[in-house]
């Protein structure tokens, strides 16, 4: 049995402030998630475009993969394919998935969000917010 080495790819697909301060910041987004960059950005689209095609980049897994790790974790949020406020990202997924294939570097995807937000906090896509459990179409579309 392979043993398992991971590391965690957090803050490329679900944004978090913490995670990236600098990024909120150079927007003047004052929330802490996804939901308020994407509303309070002046261009959330061109910026999360150029957030994903820099914030991992193909050195980086490369690098990841040299150090013996064998599976990486990509947390995914719920709009992936793009909703409301949502930029898509799925394009970029793809093409991520398909280079951690070509170096053979596995990998989890973790829905890391779900509609209404699942837990309240901001890696659940909107802070202070908890509608999912309470809304069978939340559930649903989970």
């Amino acid at each position: 049995m392979k043993k398992i080495r991971a590391v965690n790819l957090g803050g490329w697909f679900v944004l978090e402030r913490w995670m990236n301060e600098e990024l909120f910041a150079r927007n003047n987004v004052t929330g802490n998630d996804e939901t308020d960059f994407s509303k309070q950005a002046k261009d959330p689209i061109s910026e999360l475009a150029d957030h994903r095609n820099t914030y991992i980049i193909k050195e980086d897994l490369d690098w990841i993969k040299n150090q013996g790790i064998n599976v990486v974790r990509i947390p995914i949020p719920w709009w992936l394919f793009g909703e409301g406020v949502y930029v898509r990202s799925v394009e970029k997924l793809d093409e991520v998935l398909a280079y951690l294939d070509e170096i053979d570097l596995d990998y989890m995807l973790d829905l890391h969000t779900a509609p209404g937000c699942q837990n309240g906090f901001d890696n659940g896509g909107i802070q202070n917010v908890l509608e999912w459990p309470n809304d069978q179409k939340n559930i649903d579309k989970t």
